[in-house]
Protein backbone atom coordinates (compact mmCIF):
# COMPACT_ATOMS: atom_id res chain seq x y z
CA UNK A 1 0.00 0.00 0.00
CA UNK A 2 1.14 3.24 -0.88
CA UNK A 3 2.21 5.88 1.87
CA UNK A 4 -0.14 9.77 1.68
CA UNK A 5 4.04 11.19 1.25
CA UNK A 6 4.24 8.79 -2.01
CA UNK A 7 0.64 9.44 -3.60
CA UNK A 8 1.28 12.82 -2.87
CA UNK A 9 5.05 12.75 -4.18
CA UNK A 10 3.78 11.09 -7.37
CA UNK A 11 1.25 13.56 -7.69
CA UNK A 12 3.42 16.58 -7.64
CA UNK A 13 5.69 14.81 -9.83
CA UNK A 14 3.45 14.30 -12.57
CA UNK A 15 2.23 17.87 -12.49
CA UNK A 16 6.23 19.01 -12.59
CA UNK A 17 5.97 17.06 -16.40
CA UNK A 18 3.52 19.10 -17.12
CA UNK A 19 5.10 22.48 -16.22
CA UNK A 20 3.36 23.49 -13.05
CA UNK A 21 6.58 24.95 -11.33
CA UNK A 22 5.34 24.92 -7.93
CA UNK A 23 4.95 21.17 -7.84
CA UNK A 24 9.07 20.66 -8.69
CA UNK A 25 9.17 22.43 -5.14
CA UNK A 26 6.75 20.65 -3.22
CA UNK A 27 7.74 17.35 -4.42
CA UNK A 28 11.71 18.50 -3.85
CA UNK A 29 10.57 19.39 -0.28
CA UNK A 30 8.32 15.65 -0.04
CA UNK A 31 12.24 14.40 -0.75
CA UNK A 32 14.13 16.07 2.21
CA UNK A 33 15.87 19.01 -0.30
CA UNK A 34 16.76 22.07 1.51
CA UNK A 35 14.66 24.65 0.04
CA UNK A 36 15.67 27.71 2.11
CA UNK A 37 13.74 30.26 -0.03
CA UNK A 38 10.46 28.68 0.12
CA UNK A 39 8.56 30.32 3.07
CA UNK A 40 6.27 28.51 4.99
CA UNK A 41 2.62 28.67 5.35
CA UNK A 42 1.46 30.02 8.92
CA UNK A 43 -0.99 28.24 10.67
CA UNK A 44 -1.66 29.88 13.74
CA UNK A 45 -4.93 31.94 13.32
CA UNK A 46 -4.85 32.83 16.60
CA UNK A 47 -1.97 35.30 15.81
CA UNK A 48 -3.04 35.85 12.03
CA UNK A 49 -2.51 39.41 11.17
CA UNK A 50 -5.30 39.58 8.56
CA UNK A 51 -8.56 41.98 8.13
CA UNK A 52 -10.93 38.44 7.94
CA UNK A 53 -12.03 37.80 11.49
CA UNK A 54 -12.97 34.64 10.88
CA UNK A 55 -11.50 31.01 10.46
CA UNK A 56 -12.30 28.27 8.14
CA UNK A 57 -11.11 24.30 8.07
CA UNK A 58 -11.78 21.60 5.54
CA UNK A 59 -12.05 18.36 6.10
CA UNK A 60 -11.59 15.54 3.56
CA UNK A 61 -13.32 12.42 4.82
CA UNK A 62 -13.90 13.80 8.24
CA UNK A 63 -9.57 14.47 8.62
CA UNK A 64 -8.73 17.76 9.19
CA UNK A 65 -6.61 18.24 5.92
CA UNK A 66 -2.62 19.70 6.65
CA UNK A 67 -3.01 23.42 5.78
CA UNK A 68 -7.14 22.63 5.88
CA UNK A 69 -6.96 25.65 8.39
CA UNK A 70 -7.50 29.22 7.00
CA UNK A 71 -8.16 32.50 8.87
CA UNK A 72 -5.31 34.79 6.92
CA UNK A 73 -6.82 37.43 4.92
CA UNK A 74 -3.49 38.61 3.70
CA UNK A 75 -2.06 37.75 0.19
CA UNK A 76 1.38 36.43 1.34
CA UNK A 77 3.93 36.97 -1.33
CA UNK A 78 2.66 40.43 -1.42
CA UNK A 79 1.72 41.11 1.83
CA UNK A 80 -1.58 42.95 1.13
CA UNK A 81 -4.73 42.19 2.37
CA UNK A 82 -7.20 40.12 -0.47
CA UNK A 83 -9.91 42.24 -1.80
CA UNK A 84 -12.31 40.99 -4.41
CA UNK A 85 -13.85 42.54 -6.98
CA UNK A 86 -16.54 44.26 -4.67
CA UNK A 87 -14.17 45.02 -2.10
CA UNK A 88 -14.36 42.50 0.76
CA UNK A 89 -11.43 41.00 2.42
CA UNK A 90 -11.48 37.37 1.98
CA UNK A 91 -9.63 33.79 2.45
CA UNK A 92 -8.60 32.68 -0.58
CA UNK A 93 -9.17 28.46 -0.71
CA UNK A 94 -7.44 27.95 -3.74
CA UNK A 95 -4.02 28.25 -1.84
CA UNK A 96 -5.10 26.30 1.30
CA UNK A 97 -3.44 22.65 1.34
CA UNK A 98 -0.70 21.02 2.00
CA UNK A 99 0.99 22.48 -0.62
CA UNK A 100 -0.96 25.71 -0.96
CA UNK A 101 -2.57 24.87 -4.54
CA UNK A 102 -6.25 24.28 -3.02
CA UNK A 103 -5.87 20.30 -2.90
CA UNK A 104 -6.76 18.96 0.26
CA UNK A 105 -5.84 15.54 1.98
CA UNK A 106 -6.90 13.47 4.37
CA UNK A 107 -4.46 10.90 6.21
CA UNK A 108 -4.89 8.51 3.34
CA UNK A 109 -3.88 10.34 0.32
CA UNK A 110 -7.52 10.98 -1.16
CA UNK A 111 -8.03 14.58 -1.91
CA UNK A 112 -9.79 17.02 -2.90
CA UNK A 113 -9.57 20.21 -4.66
CA UNK A 114 -10.99 23.49 -4.92
CA UNK A 115 -10.23 25.44 -7.98
CA UNK A 116 -10.73 28.63 -9.50
CA UNK A 117 -13.99 28.91 -12.14
CA UNK A 118 -12.78 29.60 -15.46
CA UNK A 119 -12.84 33.14 -17.19
CA UNK A 120 -13.88 34.44 -13.51
CA UNK A 121 -12.49 37.59 -11.90
CA UNK A 122 -12.72 36.42 -8.65
CA UNK A 123 -10.89 33.15 -6.58
CA UNK A 124 -13.18 30.40 -4.54
CA UNK A 125 -13.16 32.06 -1.34
CA UNK A 126 -14.90 32.32 1.89
CA UNK A 127 -15.77 36.49 3.19
CA UNK A 128 -17.81 38.20 6.00
CA UNK A 129 -19.42 41.46 5.74
CA UNK A 130 -20.67 43.30 8.45
CA UNK A 131 -24.05 45.03 8.39
CA UNK A 132 -24.79 45.33 5.17
CA UNK A 133 -27.69 46.57 4.93
CA UNK A 134 -28.44 45.52 8.27
CA UNK A 135 -27.52 42.57 7.87
CA UNK A 136 -24.20 40.54 8.53
CA UNK A 137 -22.89 37.74 6.32
CA UNK A 138 -20.73 35.09 5.98
CA UNK A 139 -20.19 33.60 2.64
CA UNK A 140 -18.20 30.33 0.77
CA UNK A 141 -18.17 31.54 -3.29
CA UNK A 142 -17.69 30.56 -6.69
CA UNK A 143 -15.72 27.42 -6.34
CA UNK A 144 -15.35 24.46 -8.66
CA UNK A 145 -14.53 21.32 -6.21
CA UNK A 146 -13.54 17.93 -7.86
CA UNK A 147 -13.12 14.74 -5.77
CA UNK A 148 -8.97 13.45 -6.74
CA UNK A 149 -10.03 10.42 -5.55
CA UNK A 150 -13.90 8.87 -4.64
CA UNK A 151 -16.16 8.21 -3.33
CA UNK A 152 -14.96 11.32 -0.73
CA UNK A 153 -16.50 13.61 1.52
CA UNK A 154 -15.61 17.34 1.43
CA UNK A 155 -16.58 19.51 4.48
CA UNK A 156 -16.22 23.29 4.91
CA UNK A 157 -16.48 24.33 8.78
CA UNK A 158 -16.85 28.30 9.06
CA UNK A 159 -16.81 30.61 11.68
CA UNK A 160 -17.43 33.83 12.25
CA UNK A 161 -16.03 34.37 15.23
CA UNK A 162 -16.20 37.95 16.77
CA UNK A 163 -16.67 39.53 13.43
CA UNK A 164 -20.12 40.61 13.67
CA UNK A 165 -19.95 42.27 17.24
CA UNK A 166 -22.42 42.70 19.82
CA UNK A 167 -26.17 43.96 19.26
CA UNK A 168 -29.22 44.27 21.30
CA UNK A 169 -30.82 40.82 22.70
CA UNK A 170 -33.70 39.52 21.79
CA UNK A 171 -35.56 37.80 18.77
CA UNK A 172 -33.04 38.23 15.34
CA UNK A 173 -33.98 36.67 12.12
CA UNK A 174 -31.18 33.68 10.56
CA UNK A 175 -30.92 32.60 7.20
CA UNK A 176 -29.12 29.96 4.71
CA UNK A 177 -29.29 29.53 1.12
CA UNK A 178 -27.52 27.72 -1.23
CA UNK A 179 -26.83 27.34 -4.96
CA UNK A 180 -24.87 25.41 -6.94
CA UNK A 181 -25.16 22.15 -9.05
CA UNK A 182 -23.25 18.82 -9.92
CA UNK A 183 -21.34 18.40 -13.34
CA UNK A 184 -21.65 15.27 -15.59
CA UNK A 185 -24.47 13.04 -17.17
CA UNK A 186 -25.01 11.38 -14.19
CA UNK A 187 -24.86 14.04 -10.87
CA UNK A 188 -24.81 11.34 -7.54
CA UNK A 189 -23.17 13.91 -4.75
CA UNK A 190 -25.45 15.23 -2.10
CA UNK A 191 -25.02 18.41 -0.27
CA UNK A 192 -25.95 19.41 3.00
CA UNK A 193 -25.74 22.93 4.66
CA UNK A 194 -25.72 23.39 8.55
CA UNK A 195 -25.99 27.05 9.24
CA UNK A 196 -25.95 28.10 13.44
CA UNK A 197 -26.20 31.06 15.40
CA UNK A 198 -24.30 30.72 18.03
CA UNK A 199 -24.55 32.89 21.50
CA UNK A 200 -22.68 33.08 25.08
CA UNK A 201 -26.22 33.37 26.61
CA UNK A 202 -28.49 31.22 24.79
CA UNK A 203 -26.26 28.23 23.68
CA UNK A 204 -26.96 27.54 19.67
CA UNK A 205 -29.52 27.03 17.07
CA UNK A 206 -29.67 25.34 13.94
CA UNK A 207 -30.89 27.56 10.91
CA UNK A 208 -34.06 25.65 10.23
CA UNK A 209 -37.67 25.68 10.59
CA UNK A 210 -37.13 23.44 13.65
CA UNK A 211 -37.86 25.04 17.21
CA UNK A 212 -34.45 24.75 19.43
CA UNK A 213 -34.24 21.67 21.55
CA UNK A 214 -36.49 21.50 24.66
CA UNK A 215 -33.84 19.44 26.50
CA UNK A 216 -29.82 18.71 26.64
CA UNK A 217 -28.91 16.19 24.10
CA UNK A 218 -32.49 16.54 21.51
CA UNK A 219 -31.77 15.89 18.37
CA UNK A 220 -34.38 17.39 16.85
CA UNK A 221 -32.09 20.75 15.87
CA UNK A 222 -28.91 19.06 14.00
CA UNK A 223 -29.83 20.08 11.17
CA UNK A 224 -29.06 20.51 8.15
CA UNK A 225 -30.58 23.58 7.49
CA UNK A 226 -30.52 22.49 3.94
CA UNK A 227 -30.13 19.27 2.02
CA UNK A 228 -29.95 17.61 -1.41
CA UNK A 229 -29.13 14.60 -4.10
CA UNK A 230 -30.69 12.50 -1.68
CA UNK A 231 -33.93 10.21 -1.62
CA UNK A 232 -36.38 12.56 0.11
CA UNK A 233 -34.83 16.02 -1.63
CA UNK A 234 -32.88 14.60 -5.03
CA UNK A 235 -30.85 16.59 -6.95
CA UNK A 236 -32.84 19.24 -9.14
CA UNK A 237 -32.19 19.01 -13.19
CA UNK A 238 -28.92 19.63 -14.37
CA UNK A 239 -27.49 18.85 -11.04
CA UNK A 240 -28.64 21.70 -9.36
CA UNK A 241 -29.28 21.93 -5.93
CA UNK A 242 -30.68 25.56 -4.62
CA UNK A 243 -32.29 26.61 -1.61
CA UNK A 244 -33.43 29.10 1.20
CA UNK A 245 -34.38 28.93 4.71
CA UNK A 246 -34.90 31.52 7.59
CA UNK A 247 -35.86 30.62 11.04
CA UNK A 248 -36.13 33.90 14.14
CA UNK A 249 -34.24 33.19 16.89
CA UNK A 250 -33.82 34.25 20.34
CA UNK A 251 -30.45 35.73 20.84
CA UNK A 252 -28.58 36.87 23.99
CA UNK A 253 -32.08 35.96 25.84
CA UNK A 254 -32.16 33.03 28.23
CA UNK A 255 -35.26 31.33 30.16
CA UNK A 256 -37.81 32.28 27.26
CA UNK A 257 -37.31 36.02 28.47
CA UNK A 258 -36.96 38.28 25.03
CA UNK A 259 -34.81 40.88 26.16
CA UNK A 260 -31.86 39.79 27.92
CA UNK A 261 -28.16 39.77 27.76
CA UNK A 262 -26.96 41.42 24.81
CA UNK A 263 -26.29 39.34 21.84
CA UNK A 264 -23.43 38.28 20.10
CA UNK A 265 -23.96 37.86 16.55
CA UNK A 266 -22.20 34.68 15.61
CA UNK A 267 -22.69 32.02 13.25
CA UNK A 268 -21.61 29.24 11.99
CA UNK A 269 -21.70 26.75 8.53
CA UNK A 270 -21.02 23.27 7.72
CA UNK A 271 -21.05 22.27 4.32
CA UNK A 272 -20.43 18.94 3.60
CA UNK A 273 -20.41 17.62 -0.08
CA UNK A 274 -20.36 13.46 -0.52
CA UNK A 275 -19.04 12.80 -3.88
CA UNK A 276 -20.10 9.84 -5.40
CA UNK A 277 -17.06 9.06 -7.49
CA UNK A 278 -13.65 9.85 -8.78
CA UNK A 279 -13.73 13.26 -10.84
CA UNK A 280 -17.20 14.25 -10.22
CA UNK A 281 -17.02 18.13 -9.64
CA UNK A 282 -19.53 20.52 -7.95
CA UNK A 283 -19.83 24.16 -9.53
CA UNK A 284 -21.29 26.64 -7.35
CA UNK A 285 -20.16 30.54 -8.72
CA UNK A 286 -23.71 30.90 -6.65
CA UNK A 287 -23.03 30.89 -2.81
CA UNK A 288 -23.17 29.02 -0.06
CA UNK A 289 -24.06 32.02 2.79
CA UNK A 290 -25.63 32.29 6.43
CA UNK A 291 -26.47 35.77 7.66
CA UNK A 292 -28.50 37.13 10.51
CA UNK A 293 -30.44 40.53 10.64
CA UNK A 294 -28.57 43.02 13.33
CA UNK A 295 -31.93 44.61 14.35
CA UNK A 296 -33.69 43.02 16.73
CA UNK A 297 -37.28 41.82 16.00
CA UNK A 298 -38.65 39.16 14.10
CA UNK A 299 -40.43 38.79 10.48
CA UNK A 300 -36.83 39.97 9.05
CA UNK A 301 -36.73 37.58 6.50
CA UNK A 302 -36.75 39.82 3.21
CA UNK A 303 -34.67 41.97 4.72
CA UNK A 304 -32.06 39.01 4.90
CA UNK A 305 -33.19 37.86 1.63
CA UNK A 306 -32.57 40.77 -0.37
CA UNK A 307 -28.85 40.91 1.47
CA UNK A 308 -28.11 36.89 0.57
CA UNK A 309 -29.92 37.01 -2.66
CA UNK A 310 -32.96 34.31 -2.93
CA UNK A 311 -31.30 31.00 -5.30
CA UNK A 312 -33.75 30.42 -8.59
CA UNK A 313 -35.56 27.43 -7.89
CA UNK A 314 -34.74 25.68 -11.10
CA UNK A 315 -32.83 26.96 -13.92
CA UNK A 316 -32.07 25.90 -17.55
CA UNK A 317 -30.10 27.88 -20.47
CA UNK A 318 -28.52 27.52 -23.52
CA UNK A 319 -26.46 29.97 -25.74
CA UNK A 320 -25.39 30.30 -29.18
CA UNK A 321 -22.49 32.01 -30.18
CA UNK A 322 -20.84 33.44 -34.00
CA UNK A 323 -16.70 33.15 -33.77
CA UNK A 324 -16.20 35.48 -37.05
CA UNK A 325 -18.45 38.54 -34.80
CA UNK A 326 -18.06 37.24 -30.87
CA UNK A 327 -21.48 37.36 -30.81
CA UNK A 328 -23.49 35.48 -28.41
CA UNK A 329 -27.28 34.77 -27.94
CA UNK A 330 -27.97 33.60 -24.33
CA UNK A 331 -31.52 31.41 -23.43
CA UNK A 332 -32.76 30.03 -20.26
CA UNK A 333 -35.99 29.64 -18.39
CA UNK A 334 -36.19 29.74 -14.58
CA UNK A 335 -38.19 29.51 -11.95
CA UNK A 336 -37.95 31.46 -8.71
CA UNK A 337 -37.55 29.94 -5.17
CA UNK A 338 -40.24 29.96 -2.98
CA UNK A 339 -39.24 32.71 -0.79
CA UNK A 340 -38.45 35.37 -3.94
CA UNK A 341 -40.74 38.36 -3.51
CA UNK A 342 -40.68 38.46 -7.66
CA UNK A 343 -39.10 40.29 -10.17
CA UNK A 344 -40.77 43.76 -11.30
CA UNK A 345 -38.11 46.63 -12.71
CA UNK A 346 -40.39 48.96 -12.03
CA UNK A 347 -40.47 48.67 -8.01
CA UNK A 348 -36.83 48.07 -8.09
CA UNK A 349 -34.50 49.63 -5.63
CA UNK A 350 -31.52 51.80 -6.62
CA UNK A 351 -28.96 49.10 -5.26
CA UNK A 352 -31.16 46.31 -7.42
CA UNK A 353 -29.29 44.80 -10.46
CA UNK A 354 -29.32 43.08 -13.26
CA UNK A 355 -26.05 41.25 -14.24
CA UNK A 356 -25.19 38.49 -16.38
CA UNK A 357 -21.90 36.52 -16.77
CA UNK A 358 -21.24 34.42 -20.17
CA UNK A 359 -17.39 33.19 -20.66
CA UNK A 360 -15.53 36.09 -21.01
CA UNK A 361 -18.82 38.61 -21.24
CA UNK A 362 -19.78 40.50 -17.68
CA UNK A 363 -22.18 43.56 -17.18
CA UNK A 364 -24.41 44.72 -14.45
CA UNK A 365 -27.07 47.07 -14.92
CA UNK A 366 -29.00 48.88 -12.54
CA UNK A 367 -32.40 46.88 -12.99
CA UNK A 368 -34.69 49.91 -13.05
CA UNK A 369 -33.43 50.84 -16.89
CA UNK A 370 -35.49 47.68 -17.56
CA UNK A 371 -38.35 48.94 -19.51
CA UNK A 372 -41.62 47.59 -18.84
CA UNK A 373 -43.73 46.43 -22.38
CA UNK A 374 -46.85 44.49 -22.95
CA UNK A 375 -47.91 42.65 -26.44
CA UNK A 376 -51.35 41.49 -26.90
CA UNK A 377 -51.62 42.04 -22.86
CA UNK A 378 -48.66 40.06 -22.02
CA UNK A 379 -45.85 42.16 -19.95
CA UNK A 380 -41.91 41.88 -20.17
CA UNK A 381 -39.00 44.13 -19.21
CA UNK A 382 -36.56 44.63 -21.90
CA UNK A 383 -32.90 46.99 -21.72
CA UNK A 384 -31.12 47.87 -24.57
CA UNK A 385 -27.52 49.57 -24.80
CA UNK A 386 -23.86 49.62 -24.37
CA UNK A 387 -21.88 47.36 -22.83
CA UNK A 388 -18.06 48.17 -23.47
CA UNK A 389 -18.96 50.16 -26.47
CA UNK A 390 -20.96 47.54 -27.93
CA UNK A 391 -25.03 46.82 -28.06
CA UNK A 392 -26.40 44.40 -25.53
CA UNK A 393 -29.64 43.27 -25.02
CA UNK A 394 -31.84 41.53 -22.67
CA UNK A 395 -35.67 40.84 -22.26
CA UNK A 396 -37.35 39.10 -19.10
CA UNK A 397 -40.25 37.33 -20.17
CA UNK A 398 -42.89 36.18 -16.89
CA UNK A 399 -44.49 32.95 -18.57
CA UNK A 400 -46.50 31.38 -15.77
CA UNK A 401 -46.69 31.71 -11.77
CA UNK A 402 -43.00 31.75 -10.97
CA UNK A 403 -41.10 30.91 -14.30
CA UNK A 404 -39.86 33.19 -16.18
CA UNK A 405 -37.99 33.53 -19.28
CA UNK A 406 -34.83 35.30 -20.05
CA UNK A 407 -33.20 36.24 -23.78
CA UNK A 408 -29.95 38.12 -24.05
CA UNK A 409 -27.60 39.30 -26.90
CA UNK A 410 -23.85 40.68 -26.64
CA UNK A 411 -20.20 40.81 -27.97
CA UNK A 412 -17.15 39.81 -26.57
CA UNK A 413 -17.89 36.16 -24.62
CA UNK A 414 -14.96 34.47 -26.37
CA UNK A 415 -16.99 31.17 -26.50
CA UNK A 416 -14.79 28.21 -27.51
CA UNK A 417 -15.78 25.19 -25.48
CA UNK A 418 -19.03 23.09 -26.18
CA UNK A 419 -20.32 24.28 -22.76
CA UNK A 420 -19.86 27.61 -20.53
CA UNK A 421 -21.06 28.76 -17.17
CA UNK A 422 -23.96 30.80 -16.75
CA UNK A 423 -25.16 32.80 -14.34
CA UNK A 424 -27.42 35.59 -13.89
CA UNK A 425 -28.58 38.05 -10.95
CA UNK A 426 -32.01 39.45 -11.32
CA UNK A 427 -32.73 42.48 -8.07
CA UNK A 428 -33.00 39.55 -5.06
CA UNK A 429 -32.83 36.53 -7.32
CA UNK A 430 -29.93 34.44 -8.78
CA UNK A 431 -29.15 31.16 -10.07
CA UNK A 432 -26.37 29.40 -12.33
CA UNK A 433 -25.77 26.67 -14.00
CA UNK A 434 -23.74 25.34 -16.97
CA UNK A 435 -25.05 25.35 -20.92
CA UNK A 436 -24.58 23.76 -24.03
CA UNK A 437 -22.81 25.86 -26.98
CA UNK A 438 -24.33 26.48 -29.72
CA UNK A 439 -21.48 27.39 -32.67
CA UNK A 440 -23.07 28.89 -35.30
CA UNK A 441 -22.01 29.08 -39.12
CA UNK A 442 -20.49 32.18 -40.61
Amino acid sequence: MKTRARLILEKRFRQWATGKTLAAVSAAALLGLALSSQPAIAQDCLNAEAGYGGVVRVRVNGVLAEGGTLCSAVDPATGFLLLDSHGKEYIDLSTGGSFGDGTYFDDTGASITIARIPRRVDPPRVFLDKGNGGVSLMVATDMLISADTGPAVLTLELDSQDSFGIVPGGIHTYGVTMDGSVLGPNPGAQVAVTGAALNAASGSDVVNTIPPPATEGDPSDQGPSLAAGTTTVPLKPGGLFTGAVVEDINCGATGGIDVGFPCRLQVMNSIEISFSKQFETVYTAGSFGVAAVEAEGPGRGADLLKITGVPFDTFNAAVATQSLRNTFEVGAVFKLGPLSGGINPATAGPDDAFSLDVGDFSTSVPLKQFKTLTFFGHKFYTFEGLITGRPFKAVITPLFGKTFGLAAAGFGANLTDTTTFVDVTIGADKGAGQAKVVKIPR
